[in-house]
């Protein structure tokens, strides 16, 4: 019963806050993020943030409250514009480079990677992706757009310490499929790596 109520009690907090404060951290938002359907993502994302916090807030004053509802939705924004950088820098350097190019391979003595075009050198990497597991494509790509592993980890409800094992798998994956697809003897070795080496 104390449960029950204790739930009832917070989500009334929350709707509280909601109905007090909502309106000024969408115009925060909104003034910074001009996509309507990404400001509406990321002020229910401060509100889940709210959510998390909801001690902190419910010892704090009205004032106190606005505040750090202003505060954390200027960080969602920026934060979501520090992503939105990395991903576009990110599609950009795939749209000009050719994949498993330098800084993924750098054996020189793999001489039928390096002779093969552009257009060949995607359908191997795709056709190595298609191998994978959904979830191995999955982290691989949010590794690619950036994301590290806490952030990764959130959206899967992992730890970070899983995530980076699993992505090591998934690396480990990739580049044996790679290797199938490529003519015998001519494998990547450990050279077809992160480029960074390490922390998702």
């Amino acid at each position: 019963m104390t449960t029950i109520a204790s739930k009832k009690k917070l989500e009334d907090f929350i709707r509280g806050l909601i109905e007090t404060h909502g309106k000024i951290v969408f115009a925060v938002i909104s003034s910074r993020e001009i996509n309507r359907q990404d400001a509406e993502d990321l002020w229910a994302e401060v509100f889940d943030l709210a959510f998390r916090h909801h001690k902190k807030l419910m010892a704090a004053s009205p004032e106190g409250q606005q505040g750090w509802l202003v505060q954390t939705a200027k960080y969602v924004v920026a934060n979501h514009s520090r992503r939105s950088i990395t991903r576009r820098r990110t599609i950009a350097k795939f749209s000009a480079d050719p994949i498993l190019t330098r800084p993924f391979v750098e054996d020189a003595g793999l001489t039928s990677i390096n002779s093969l075009n552009d257009a060949e050198l995607r359908v191997v990497f795709n056709e190595a992706l298609q191998a994978l597991t959904p979830g191995q494509r999955q982290l691989l790509a949010w590794d690619a757009l950036g994301e590290n592993s806490s952030v990764i980890g959130q959206k899967l409800d992992l730890n970070a310490s899983t995530v980076r094992s699993r992505l090591a798998v998934a690396r480990e994956a990739l580049k044996a499929e790679v290797a199938r697809r490529l003519p015998q003897g001519d494998a990547p070795t450990d050279t077809l790596r992160d480029p960074e080496g390490g922390d998702a």
